[in-house]
């Protein structure tokens, strides 16, 4: 049964749309403003001054950079009893939802969905902005277009509860469950789970958490074609290498990702085709050379606020408290 929704001073909150760790998601209207908005509830132990203040201005960069599709952001309340997020009502439907209507879908739908995502990754990470926290509940797709929102979110400090700390540990990169900062590679890894899913409806390992967390630390993700064996090879071989533990062994760049899932299982580029039908400059840039990937300016990436020595200290206790084998 679902709880009751809550009510919030100038809000009138209307339907519940999901949850995620960082909070609760529902659709409202904005009664100073008198227009349709999303409100995300944030768990107050979740957060910090800091961390919320954080959170607004990366998100607010991401909004207002020219050609980066992300949510339009309207406010972050710093309320100590009940901070929340206040962003624009997105036309579409969110991956998640797109999942849980149709189910896991074909390689080559996945493949053209992800070639969209990263070039809005390639004009994010070309302002200077790492997302950090790709999955399908903060992608939504209308028509040929993508939007991505939660940009920040991980800037939220999580609390010192290893349950918590791990609860998201399957859709995070290995470097960020090190404690180590997210880059443009974190965010491919991101990409490469987010296509995982779509094809396979399920996420490389799955399970107890803290097997998660070491699984996802040191064990090679099953091939997607373990779970779909009619998953063509190329689909395999495409995520397998954004899934890679290394971040020097992905592709070097969102421009290098989009090039390669450019090309369908016939080896036919699409991607000419794509700049021959006039699509937007931000999403679909002219095809370029893989070049090693520039670091984002240090007061707009997204970090893991855990702190480096509890996180490596779990790291510790889980390699020491855990027996574990990869397949």
């Amino acid at each position: 049964m679902l709880a009751p929704i809550p009510s919030l001073p100038g809000f009138r909150l209307n339907s519940y749309l999901g949850s995620a760790p960082s909070g609760h998601v529902y659709r409202a209207w904005d009664e100073l403003h008198g227009r349709d908005v999303v409100v995300k509830l944030l768990d107050p132990r979740r957060c910090s001054p800091s961390g919320l203040a954080r959170l607004a201005a990366i998100a607010g960069r991401a909004a207002t950079s020219p050609g980066v599709p992300a949510t339009r952001f309207y406010d972050v309340v710093a309320d100590p009893i009940q901070p929340f997020v206040v962003m624009d009502l997105l036309l579409g439907e969110s991956l998640q939802a797109m999942l849980l209507r149709t189910g896991p879908m074909p390689w080559e739908r996945a493949r053209a969905l992800g070639h969209t995502i990263a070039g809005a990754l390639a004009a994010a990470h070309r302002a200077g902005l790492v997302h950090g926290a790709l999955k399908p509940t903060n992608i939504f797709v209308h028509g040929d277009t993508v939007h991505l929102t939660d940009f920040g979110v991980r800037s939220l400090p999580e609390p010192l509860d290893p349950d918590a700390l791990l609860a998201d540990a399957g859709r995070m990169a290995p470097e960020q469950l090190r404690g180590e900062s997210a880059d443009e590679r974190s965010d491919l890894f991101g990409l490469g789970l987010l296509l995982f899913e779509l094809v396979t409806g399920r996420l490389p390992f799955e399970g107890a958490p803290r097997e998660v967390f070491k699984r996802q630390l040191s064990c090679r993700p099953p091939a997607p074609s373990h779970f779909v064996p009619t998953l063509p090879h190329v689909a395999d071989s495409m995520i397998l290498e954004l899934l890679e533990k290394n971040p020097a062994r992905r592709p070097d760049s969102a421009i290098g990702a989009r090039n390669m899932l450019s090309v369908d299982e016939r080896g036919l580029d699409h991607e000419r085709a794509i700049d021959g039908a006039g699509r937007s400059a931000a999403l679909h840039d002219p095809p370029m050379a893989r070049r090693p990937a520039e670091p984002p300016p240090a007061p707009l990436s997204c970090p893991n606020h855990n702190p480096v020595v509890a996180t490596m200290a779990l790291v510790a206790v889980l390699a020491a408290g855990l027996a574990m084998s990869c397949p």
